[in-house]
């Protein structure tokens, strides 16, 4: 014990050694721990967000296929495919194997639609012209979105803005393919109609996150 020069109350000596307590109460203490996400809990989210992308691929090619046709005809296999995808995602984040998983998830991808457009198309020449392209356009899809979630600074409608403008892309991106398949010639039709139902809500994601700095807790959003 040592005493206040001024005041002459007493000051306990602290040992240098022993751990202090924090300065605050343990109520804050509570609340500041439980602001950051576990590992589990940023992994599950990530997989949360990849679902969703793969779903409104999937919303996607089975609406333009019954519009087009009247039916599921050449939806099924790209169906088939992204339910694929998304029983290996989880797979790779339920086992924390994501590098690996993601990686030999395309090439299975890809042989699974080899095997089922086999039945479903009577067309030889698609795997190049189109199953492979389609192929490594979702796994980019995927691998880019990942890589957003885990880019250094803070996140939050941005996420939003960059999904939508990334299926926007991947949508022009198969309008030519399917017209180059179909026709033999490179032209955009249905897929301009969804790149402007897109751009829009990204462009004001965008703003909201980086002009407005609105911050956005994904955690309570997807219940993680």
């Amino acid at each position: 014990m040592r005493n206040c020069p001024l005041c002459q109350t007493s000051i306990p000596l602290l040992d240098r050694e022993s751990p202090q307590d924090p300065a605050y109460p343990p109520r804050h203490e509570d609340r500041f721990a439980r602001s950051f996400r576990t590992e589990s809990q940023t992994r599950w989210l990530v997989f949360g967000v990849l679902s969703a992308v793969l779903a409104t691929l999937a919303i996607i090619a089975a609406g333009l296929d019954y519009f087009l046709t009247g039916g599921l005809s050449w939806a099924k296999p790209a169906l088939a495919s992204l339910a694929l995808t998304e029983g290996l995602l989880a797979i790779a984040f339920g086992t924390r194997g994501l590098g690996k998983v993601c990686l030999g998830s395309a090439v299975l991808v890809g042989l699974f639609l080899a095997a089922l457009s086999s039945f479903s198309l009577d067309v030889h020449a698609w795997l190049v012209t189109l199953g492979l392209p389609l192929d490594a356009g979702v796994f980019s899809a995927v691998w880019l979105v990942g890589a957003w979630l885990k880019r250094p600074g803070e996140r939050g409608w941005d996420v939003f803005g960059f999904i939508f403008a990334l299926v926007a892309l991947f949508c022009l991106g198969l309008d030519l393919l399917l017209h180059h398949f179909l026709f033999g010639s490179w032209a955009l039709g249905w897929s301009l109609i969804v790149v402007l139902g897109l751009v829009p809500p990204a462009g004001l994601f965008f703003f909201v996150h980086f002009g407005l700095r609105r911050p956005l807790n994904l955690r309570q959003l997807f219940h993680f």
